[in-house]
């Protein structure tokens, strides 16, 4: 398989720096080196604290075309397995989301919400975390290189209503949104808990 140079050098920069990575299914998870990783045939393409990439995975035999059949925008790529059909979807973000404790939580949720959406439109598995994904740089997958723009939140958005997305429940919770959870059910705690400690000192809090 011959891959754009340009999307290659993109793609291996936005790694990172030392990725997790797999050689299948039911084998161990290796974190290497970006010039080990990257020959692997699952990689993790996010870094820890931002969100470059928007994954999905698509367990169906015509995964290829669900982004068409739920009227979505072109893909960044899609990485096909070519013994079943199944697919990683991927839409990449023109700015990085941070994912870290010192994120701004609005737009985290705007992402997350998108994320659910087209997680549903796409009939893609909720449960899947998103840290390994096809490498879409490694010819153990059919690989198509479709949109090379990146896209705004808000490009992304246009396909699907936010406004009267069904509610979902905390098991059903996945991806970005298990970030924007956790910070829920941690924050009305700590609200109420912090009155008890602060005159322990922030140390004391902090450990808390």
């Amino acid at each position: 398989m011959n891959i754009d140079p340009i999307f290659k050098t993109k793609f291996i920069n936005n790694l990172p720096h030392k990725p997790y990575c797999s050689y299948g299914k039911g084998t161990a998870t290796l974190i290497r080196s970006k010039h080990h990783a990257i020959k692997l045939p699952l990689i993790q393409v996010n870094p820890p604290h931002l969100v470059n990439y928007l994954i999905f995975d698509i367990d169906a035999s015509d995964a290829y075309l669900h982004y068409l059949d739920a009227d979505l925008p072109l893909p960044t790529w899609i990485a096909k397995n070519k013994a079943n059909g199944h697919c990683h979807v991927c839409y990449e973000l023109k700015t990085a989301i941070c994912k870290t404790a010192n994120a701004r939580l609005k737009p985290l949720r705007y992402v997350a919400a998108i994320e659910q959406s087209y997680a549903q439109k796409l009939g893609a598995d909720v449960g899947y975390t998103g840290l390994l994904t096809k490498n879409p740089i490694d010819n153990d997958w059919e690989v198509s290189l479709l949109n090379p723009i990146p896209f705004e939140l808000d490009e992304l958005a246009d396909y699907v209503d936010l406004e009267t997305k069904p509610k979902i429940t905390e098991k059903e919770t996945s991806g970005l949104g298990r970030f924007c959870a956790m910070f829920d059910s941690v924050r009305f705690w700590a609200y109420k808990e912090i009155r008890a400690h602060l005159e322990d000192g922030y140390n004391i809090w902090y450990d808390q």
